[in-house]
């Protein structure tokens, strides 16, 4: 099944698939509503409740209009039960050995004050050539995939750089709002928007707006600030959120020069509809006529190296193409041959522990990566009052979250934090030996 003829079905089924969608996203953040620091606005809810439960549902969908086999809903509904088994089982349980291990390593790392000022002396050096070699990428046709070609271990950085800036900003920010006088508050306020509307320019992304209140809420939660959040904020942010995908959406037709379209409002609404029922691409371009048993892909280490070394490195190396082996590629290149654009659907982590390890090893690695979810959770909750480590662990679980999306980036991020954090501290460490 293609995307042609996925979105036909879907749109036949539109109401069964927000229904669906909307059941197991609202079971999802109440049964869970306890586990994240920052409540039912947790990160971990908008990267696994939101884009589950609506991948979920096309797995439905699809099972109920005949189109995939009964043994792929059984699977990946065990693997989705031992994904959550430990989050569930863990979710009040708050300390553990290695969250204890890598938190005390990384609290290591603020050797003085130059820590701070070195990070956002780093985002400025490396914003600068960004926005000269790409551009804003917020409002381009192409994916992000192929907007950073070539620069991609710049972006990588970038984003690490760039979270630690964030969330020194969002503390003081939120100091000010709560101690500072009311000139102070609307003076800092222009800077602390344009900061965020800078970033939201050249990361890109669609959903930025959501994941950067996400941020906001964690950060203050983690740091042990409470806040209120009533039904009508959410439905504020939400409008918001929905608003500003839908002004982007509207420039991309536009810059497009896509003036034939009778209602580019209407449009716009239908290309945001596409994008929430692709958050399970892979499953109905992977599962239907078992296209996941077709391909052939990388070896699994292979597929872990890649995002740290660079797919051309690692094909000089193999003596093969091996970024056209990655599971979502290989997929999307059995539907489409000649499709050569940078991307395609992400694997989430039940497609690739299937097809890496088998289905008893799948059970296993999704325990695994739950279990591992749990302890980026219980750092964040460890750093409560401490603003270099609250700023450090909301940083880590908010981007680690992405391994349950494309575990195979779970190498890359692990080697971009350490980089630059030890990167920092030496540097901070030679600064003090030169004062003294």
């Amino acid at each position: 099944m293609n995307y042609e003829d996925f979105f036909a079905l879907a749109y036949n089924n539109i109401v069964e698939f927000f229904v669906i969608s909307i059941f197991f996203l609202f079971f999802f953040v109440f049964t869970l509503r306890r586990f994240g620091a920052a409540g039912i606005i947790d990160p971990f809810h908008f990267i696994f409740s939101f884009v589950f439960s609506t991948s979920y549902a096309v797995i439905i969908i699809l099972y109920i209009n005949n189109e995939i086999e009964l043994f792929y809903l059984v699977l990946l509904t065990l693997y989705s039960i031992s994904f959550l088994f430990p989050i569930y089982f863990f979710r009040n349980r708050r300390k553990d050995l290695v969250s204890k291990y890598i938190y005390g390593f990384f609290s290591s790392i603020n050797t003085s004050h130059y820590v701070t000022r070195i990070f956002i002396l780093l985002y400025f050096i490396i914003l600068i050539p960004l926005i000269y070699v790409k551009g804003f990428s917020l409002f381009t046709s192409t994916n992000r995939f192929e907007d950073n070609s070539g620069i991609g271990g710049l972006a990588r950085f970038y984003d690490i750089i760039w979270l630690f800036v964030a969330g020194s900003f969002i503390l003081y920010y939120k100091r000010i709002l709560l101690y500072g006088g009311t000139i102070r508050k609307t003076i800092l306020f222009f800077p602390f928007l344009a900061f965020f509307i800078l970033n939201m320019l050249v990361i890109g992304s669609k959903s930025e707006l959501v994941q950067y209140v996400l941020f906001y809420y964690l950060i203050i939660s983690a740091y042990g600030y409470k806040f209120k959040l009533s039904i009508a904020k959410l439905t504020i942010l939400g409008g918001l959120s929905l608003c500003f995908a839908l002004i982007v959406l509207f420039f991309n037709f536009k810059m497009e020069g896509d003036g034939d379209f009778s209602n580019i409002i209407n449009e716009s609404f239908l290309r945001l509809s596409d994008r929430i029922m692709s958050n399970g691409d892979m499953y109905y371009l992977g599962l239907p006529h078992n296209v996941i048993e077709k391909i052939k892909t990388n070896n699994v280490l292979i597929d872990f190296f890649v995002p740290v070394l660079s797919s051309k490195l690692i094909s000089y190396l193999a003596g093969y193409d091996v970024y056209t082996y990655d599971i979502g590629k290989q997929i999307l290149l059995f539907h489409y041959p000649f499709y050569d654009i940078a991307g395609g659907p992400v694997e989430h982590f039940d497609l690739f522990g299937y097809k890496h390890f088998g289905i008893i090893g799948g059970i296993m690695f999704s325990a695994f990566l739950g279990m591992g979810v749990v302890i980026l959770r219980n750092l964040v909750f460890l750093s409560r009052g401490n603003v270099f480590m609250t700023i450090v662990t909301c940083s880590i679980y908010f981007k680690m979250l992405a391994v349950i999306l494309k575990p195979s980036i779970l190498f890359a991020f692990m080697f971009d934090f350490l980089s630059v954090y030890i990167s920092v501290g030496v540097i901070s460490i030679l600064l003090v030996g030169k004062r003294s």
